[in-house]
C-alpha cells in the first residue's frame, strides 16, 4: 500500500509541487485513499518531496557563504578536454527510477554536427552504423 500511495503523491506532485502534506492528504481523500497527514508527510519526507514555497530571507547571502569565482568567463574554449559539464535528473519508470547523468565536453558543443538523429536504430545488437552525439560514426560488428 505504502508503494502505491508513493507512486500517486510522485505523480502529483509533479504535476503540483506546491502541495505540502496536508493538500496532498486532501487530494487524496479525493481519490478514495483514506490516509492521514501524518502518514503523507512520512512518505514525502522518505522520497525527499517538500513543497516548493518562497523562503522567508531567500535572496541574502549567509555571512560565511565563499563566493567562487566563474573561471571560464573570457576563455575561448576551441579544443578538446578544455572544458566538461555534467547534469543529472532521473526518470520515473513502472517500477521506480533510474538516474541519468550526461557528462559532456564543451569543444562538441560547438561542433556543427552536434546532433543526434530522431528514429535511427541506435541498437549495437543488429550491427548497423549508429550516428555519436559528437557527429562521429560509429560501427558495431554483427552479434556472434
Amino acid at each position: 500500500m505504502n508503494f502505491l500511495l508513493m507512486r500517486l503523491i510522485d505523480e502529483e506532485f509533479m504535476r503540483h509541487p506546491f502541495y505540502g502534506a496536508r493538500r496532498m492528504k486532501a487530494w487524496l481523500w479525493t481519490q478514495a485513499y483514506e490516509v492521514n497527514r501524518k502518514r503523507v508527510s512520512r512518505l514525502m519526507r522518505l522520497m525527499g518531496l517538500a513543497a516548493i514555497y518562497p523562503k522567508p530571507r531567500l535572496s541574502w547571502n549567509g555571512s560565511d557563504h565563499k563566493v567562487y569565482p566563474y573561471l571560464l568567463n573570457g576563455l575561448t574554449i576551441n579544443a578538446p578536454d578544455q572544458a566538461w559539464c555534467t547534469d543529472i535528473t532521473y526518470i520515473r519508470l513502472a517500477h521506480g527510477f533510474v538516474y541519468l547523468v550526461a557528462v559532456m565536453d564543451w569543444n562538441s558543443v560547438n561542433d556543427k554536427d552536434f546532433s543526434y538523429p530522431r528514429g535511427k536504430d541506435i541498437s549495437h545488437r543488429h550491427g548497423k552504423d549508429i550516428s555519436h552525439p559528437c557527429g562521429k560514426q560509429i560501427s558495431h560488428p554483427p552479434p556472434e
